[in-house]
């Protein structure tokens, strides 16, 4: 299997990886990676060996050959899951099994986020097509992709988005319409974006909501100062999310570099739940700006906690890698996803029952990684002095949330203002 990355311009095959265990093994299958010599020489000749220049946080790019006892954990992020994997199970015949995996994830020829991939077999030049309306994109909901294939239109790395919900990678060209996001060149697209629908049964009020108030939850986020990237478009019952991994620019796009928290942490086992200390701790051990990152860590999750999110697993947290820099990247998936159908619970908790979860927090930052409770405090107070302050009323959702909201605000608030008035 020949791994690609996005380096300036072009897609560079720069290594490989090689199974050495067995295919009924699935994720646990022992591995062996290396990098291409010359992609070794020219990056490490210009000291160009972590980052977006690597695999993964977790292989620096070297001239080692490198055996590990299952998958690198970074192949689960370029792994079709959800409506991805439903795509390609039905589409090549293969079955959902763990046997199966090695297979499917060479078959499924997507474009994941980030700027690694698999490297796609040379094909025709795609197919040209128009494109397609938005409004097509909004009428055809998650039957779009099918609809994309009866018009004769090509769909390569359309399907690389993990997750339940039904979502597409597209791309907007400068007159409006919507491709594939592996058909339509860099010079000649406009905007990236994903596009999602709401999970489940679309009959049921609910699903619709929580799809709905993701843009205000973001909205939020940003008025109380967490790093987001731009706002949210939601138009009947779709949401179109600007990518924060490819960022256009005048006359084509910068790829950046994206990496799971599962990723991070070495985790090949999907559904994994760990602790937050895992996840802080990688984060402290990969990043470059770890005191900004860590305490936006904890920020998020108390804002989760807030607005019911509770599915903070670690495929819903990334970093971000621009050349040799890694970085927390904008939040995403932020939704009121407590409220869903099929009964989401806290995926990642801080301890088993969270009840003095922010002195937990307090310490663990004071001990492992020297982070004063004074400046969680501050920051702390700052955010939800700002979100206390907000009309939840006037954003555009279903306000029957906010009455399910309020007994969440009101215990998190005690807990903010013991937390506070304990570090005075």
């Amino acid at each position: 299997m020949k791994i690609e990355i996005r380096d300036e311009e072009n897609w560079k095959v720069a290594g490989e990886i090689e199974l050495r265990g067995t295919e009924k093994d699935g994720s646990q299958a022992a591995c062996c990676l290396e990098y291409n010599m010359d992609y070794a020489e020219e990056k490490t000749k210009y000291q160009q060996t972590r980052g977006a220049f690597a695999f993964s946080c977790l292989f620096d790019v070297d001239f080692a050959f490198k055996e590990t006892k299952k998958w690198p954990s970074f192949l689960l992020d370029l792994f079709p899951q959800g409506a991805a994997l439903k795509y390609v199970v039905d589409h090549y015949r293969i079955a959902d099994q763990p046997e199966n995996y090695w297979k499917i994830i060479n078959t499924a020829k997507l474009s994941p986020p980030g700027n690694v991939r698999i490297s796609l077999p040379e094909e025709e030049p795609p197919r040209k097509h128009p494109g397609f309306d938005r409004e097509e994109v909004i009428e055809k909901g998650p039957d779009f992709l099918e609809y994309m294939v009866a018009c004769g239109a090509p769909i390569s790395g359309t399907t690389g988005a993990a997750g339940a919900a039904p979502k597409f990678l597209l791309r907007e060209d400068f007159s409006g319409k919507f491709h594939g996001e592996g058909v339509l060149t860099d010079s000649l697209t406009k905007n990236c974006w994903l596009v999602k629908y709401p999970r489940g049964d679309r009959k049921e009020k609910i699903n619709r909501d929580i799809l709905k108030a993701e843009k205000p939850w973001l909205d939020i986020a940003e008025l109380v100062g967490l790093k987001t990237y731009k706002s949210l478009d939601w138009d009947k019952d779709c949401l179109f999310v600007p990518r924060f991994d490819r960022v256009p620019l005048s006359g084509g796009i910068q790829y950046l570099g994206m990496e799971s928290f599962y990723s991070l942490v070495d985790s090949t086992h999907f559904g994994s739940r760990f602790r937050h200390k895992t996840y802080t701790d990688a984060l402290y051990l990969y990043s470059d700006s770890k005191e900004e990152d860590l305490v936006e860590y904890l920020l998020r999750d108390i804002m989760n906690i807030a607005l019911a999110n509770n599915d903070n697993h670690g495929r819903n947290q990334s970093v971000l890698k621009n050349k040799n820099k890694v970085f927390l990247s904008p939040v995403y998936d932020f939704a009121p996803m407590k409220f869903d159908p099929e009964g989401i619970v806290r995926n990642t908790r801080w301890s088993e029952n969270e009840e003095n979860f922010l002195d937990e927090a307090a310490l663990l930052y004071q001990k492992n990684y020297e982070i004063d409770s004074s400046l969680i405090k501050h920051q702390l107070e700052e955010l939800w002095h700002k979100f206390l302050k907000i009309d939840l009323k006037g954003y555009d959702f279903e306000h029957d949330l906010i009455t399910k909201l309020q007994k969440e605000i009101q215990t998190l608030d005690q807990k903010i203002s013991r937390f506070i008035g304990n570090h005075q």
